[in-house]
């Protein structure tokens, strides 16, 4: 693997695998404590849950960089296409005058 990647970016997915281990750890091992109420147990089964999306993000984006620099290019666009339409959605526009 670090053949086709580099060893810069070997270490990056490295770092990344360790810092989202050690965030579910703890994620998990809060939630396993108890919540003393429920905002604290909301708050934690959001943490949990934002956990779950950065491993996915991080999955989908380590995939895209084994599958080559198209991948990864195509990847990009289609990421910044949904952020730029998500965007334009949110942003109040004026009514057109006739």
């Amino acid at each position: 693997m670090a053949e086709l990647l580099g060893r810069p970016l070997v270490m990056l997915f490295a770092g990344l695998f360790v810092l989202l281990a050690v965030a579910t750890a703890a994620g998990r091992l809060l939630a396993g404590r108890g919540a003393s109420g429920p905002e604290r147990a909301a708050a934690l089964a959001n943490l949990n849950e934002r956990i779950a999306s950065w491993w996915a993000i991080v999955a989908i984006l380590g995939l895209a960089f084994l599958a080559g620099p198209l991948a990864t290019i195509l990847l990009f666009a289609l990421v910044s296409f949904w952020c730029l339409r998500e965007f334009t959605s949110l942003t109040p526009t004026p009514a057109a005058r006739a």
